[in-house]
């Protein structure tokens, strides 16, 4: 009667509620409890049994005791207002981030090392802030207080209602993030969660299929 899921904030602020109307349409009686957890504990959880599933960012393919049930390929973008002088563009270097306040990922994120990964050699940037809070990041960029590094995912509201566009980011040693879902190996999974599953699986596949969104008339 209940599943435990596990799910980084930016899918908790992103896909998951509409994935959650979908389920419930099919399994009202069904309890979800969601916890917001960091990749790595999401693993964990899923491991030693406290999530039933977990949708969590660039885990290991050889992980001992998990399986992949799906995972999509998501490239990482800056975001930033429909106005900034970088919105226009088919993509962005660091070189031309050089002048721009960063509201920055911490390193509670697993985005910070990807991106620490591929900035060697490269001009610096000008952090404003640190945080592991993907809504205050995207807030704060809507409101033209700085531009931030993140996927699609977790801003899909905010790119709809054109209040931030995200724009491809190019660097070297930058790689797309990997984004999936998992269970216990060897779990066999009951019907409701294994609906779940499912739902989350054909979301990826429609993630996969649809075109970076930049702002109209990009250069």
């Amino acid at each position: 009667g209940s599943i435990t899921i596990g799910v980084v904030e930016s899918v908790a602020r992103g896909m998951l509620p509409a994935l959650l109307s979908q389920f419930w349409a099919s399994v009202p009686d069904i309890n979800v409890d969601v916890k917001v957890l960091g990749s790595k504990q999401i693993l964990a959880a899923i491991q030693d049994g406290t999530c039933d599933l977990g949708i969590a960012f660039d885990a290991p393919h050889e992980r001992a005791r998990l399986d992949r049930l799906a995972v999509a390929s998501l490239p990482i973008g800056v975001i930033m207002p429909p106005g900034h002088r970088l919105a226009r563009r088919k993509r962005v270097r660091m070189a031309d981030l050089a002048a721009e306040r960063i509201l920055g990922p911490d390193t509670g994120l697993t985005i910070n090392n990807l991106l620490h990964e591929g900035r060697e050699g490269d001009p610096t940037e000008s952090p404003r802030m640190a945080t592991n809070s993907i809504a205050l990041m995207a807030d704060l960029a809507a409101r033209g207080a700085g531009i931030a590094f993140q996927t699609r995912i977790g801003v899909e509201h905010e790119l709809r209602e054109r209040t931030l566009v995200f724009v491809p980011f190019h660097a070297s040693g930058i790689k797309p993030r990997s984004l999936g879902v998992y269970v216990r190996t060897g779990l066999l999974l009951p019907a409701a969660p294994l609906l779940l599953s499912k739902l989350i699986s054909a979301a990826f596949q429609e993630l996969e299929r649809r075109p970076v969104g930049v702002a109209p008339g990009t250069t």
